[in-house]
């Protein structure tokens, strides 16, 4: 079978590759969020677990943060009470896995537009561009991540920088900002 003939590097890769895509589609089932609202979580997600050096779970407080970053407006009441409702075996319960957090974040996007997400974003992307540039400087970048998660380190906000500003120029243009921004 052609299965067999496959190496077994291809073979694993593909299966893993299967079960990610089986994960991604029950977590849309269960939240009934469409697949690129799934995606874009799961990058956010992984970006922030693997900021915080963990494996497949972010802390409860990091949920907010990354609602947060990818523009979402968050009531902090409602996110405790979607929070304080996600099942958990751990009486000391302080990680999320995807599927929780997904569970948790659809709570927000269901009352979200992204029409009017990408307006926010315009409208907060203008402030910082004082001179009606059409761009900010990467500096303003940092202090603005630093005003939504103060835990941030200097590493990780030039890690986030590196990530943003791909040509080095020290600066972002609206595009960036939002892509960044939304995920």
């Amino acid at each position: 079978s052609l299965l067999q003939e496959m190496p077994k590097d291809t073979t694993e890769k593909a299966r893993r590759r299967s079960l990610e895509d089986l994960i991604l589609m029950e977590v849309s089932r269960d939240t009934g969020l469409d697949q690129e609202q799934v995606e874009s979580l799961q990058k956010a997600f992984e970006d922030e677990a693997k900021r915080k050096n963990k494996d497949n779970s972010v802390n409860a407080t990091s949920v907010g943060v990354i609602l947060k970053v990818l523009g979402v407006r968050v009531d902090q009441q409602v996110l405790e009470d979607a929070l304080d409702e996600l099942e958990h075996d751990d009486e000391e319960f302080d990680t999320i896995n995807f599927h929780q957090f997904c569970l948790v974040a659809a709570r927000f996007l269901d009352e979200e537009d992204e029409g009017q997400v990408r307006e926010e974003l315009r409208q907060a992307f203008r402030l910082y561009d004082k001179d009606g540039c059409g761009f900010i400087t990467t500096k303003i970048l940092m202090e603005i991540l630093s005003e939504i998660d103060s835990e941030l380190t200097e590493n990780d906000l030039d890690q986030i920088i590196e990530e943003v500003d791909e040509f080095h120029t020290g600066t972002l243009t609206f595009e960036q900002f939002q892509e960044m921004m939304m995920g």
